[in-house]
């Protein structure tokens, strides 16, 4: 039964279906299928994707977009009840301006509700080292005036330590990321070679795509690496594709591919391998 005293209220910039800005969108989205349960659900998001694409979706009563401050403050007016203590602010995000930084700010003045941060890795030290000193300004910021009696959510024990290093007082939740099961049990192969492997994730610095190349190319064995994802990062993709390169020159046994972006039936894609 649902709880209309409480509300959980997720500011993301990205929300489903956004599918080019990666796994946490759909993590968001089942995680909100879950809580919508016992909780009114209030979802305050972009209506673009990570390319800046305009998404096609359908519009339900509790999902609400706003692309700057004024339209995000009539919002908060608008659909949330400031004073009930029973509010949870959920945000997908440390970092980001427009769906973090200044609705976290203006409800933790305004506000006598929970607040949670889902920091989706951005405090990890390799993270923190982009933009280093605009990041520094705002943490110095939100530990002056913002971390008291905010509670952050860790997807992994790494991610948990490195949001313990930075804010050891607070208290950190760690609960990972929601998957939809699959119905499928995959069918057992005789493996022969050329042995293949798969690359499922944006392209993107964190995501580590060239460990992988480095780690293939030591097996002294025939094979095939295909990499599927949107290019999030052009400049590490080019880095990308010259380490490809010098690989193939060296080692003729490994072929790697680009295979794009899968939009959907990405398990029909990834029982091949």
């Amino acid at each position: 039964m649902i709880n209309s005293q409480k509300e959980i209220l997720i500011f993301s910039q990205f929300y489903h279906p956004a599918l080019k800005a990666g796994g946490p969108t759909k993590s968001l989205k089942l995680l909100e299928k879950i809580l919508s349960k016992n909780y009114n659900i209030k979802i305050f998001t972009s209506k673009f994707d990570i390319d800046n694409s305009l998404i096609k979706r359908k519009k339900f009563k509790n999902l609400f977009t706003y692309e700057n401050f004024l339209s995000l403050f009539l919002l908060i007016l608008k659909c949330i009840k400031i004073k009930n203590k029973n509010n949870v602010y959920y945000f997908n995000s440390f970092f980001n301006l427009k769906y973090t930084i200044l609705p976290l700010i203006f409800l933790k003045f305004f506000s006598k509700g929970k607040f949670l941060i889902a920091p989706r890795g951005e405090l990890f030290e390799t993270e923190l080292g982009k933009k280093f000193y605009k990041k520094k300004l705002y943490l110095m910021f939100f530990k002056i005036f913002l971390k008291n009696e905010i509670f952050f959510h860790a997807t992994s024990l790494q991610e948990k330590k490195s949001i313990n290093k930075l804010f050891p007082k607070n208290q950190i939740k760690m609960y990972p990321n929601v998957s939809d099961s699959i119905n499928q049990k995959p069918k057992v192969k005789s493996i022969k070679p050329p042995y293949k492997f798969v690359f499922f994730s944006r392209i993107s610095k964190k995501k580590n795509l060239p460990q992988t190349i480095d780690l293939l190319s030591e097996l002294n064995l025939p094979v095939i690496l295909d990499i599927y994802g949107n290019i999030e990062d052009i400049d590490h993709w080019n880095y990308i594709k010259k380490k490809i390169k010098k690989l193939k020159n060296k080692n003729k046994s490994i072929n790697i591919f680009f295979k794009g972006f899968v939009k959907k039936n990405k398990y029909t894609v990834l029982k091949k391998y």
